[in-house]
């Protein structure tokens, strides 16, 4: 079984601008409903940065989320601080938006 991971932090997506969040929004060739199998995780912020692999970063930048791909499969983990934004942000790497963010 080939397994491939994508390890996404939304850290360097969400910056905070005047008390707002804001969280960069996929393309729309990657913007559409994950085909295969796909499960969304609550966890707490420690869990995801463990099971993130989240680079230290300054608290503003802490990640809040992560897309772990295999095969037809996606697992999403979010942390409490996740928005619908940002879900809609991992799902897109699960249909292949690299963590490079390309338009």
């Amino acid at each position: 079984m080939r397994q491939r991971r994508l390890l996404v932090s939304a850290a360097p997506l969400a910056v905070l601008l005047s008390g707002c969040t804001y969280v960069l929004q996929p393309p729309a060739r990657y913007d559409y409903p994950f085909p295969g199998t796909l499960e969304v995780r609550s966890v707490e912020q420690m869990q995801a940065a463990e099971l993130c692999r989240f680079p230290h970063r300054v608290p503003w930048r802490a990640g809040v989320g992560c897309a772990i791909i295999e095969e037809d499969r996606c697992l999403i983990l979010l942390t409490d601080k996740a928005t619908a934004e940002v879900l809609r942000h991992e799902i897109a790497h699960c249909n292949g938006w690299t963590g490079e963010h390309e338009d």
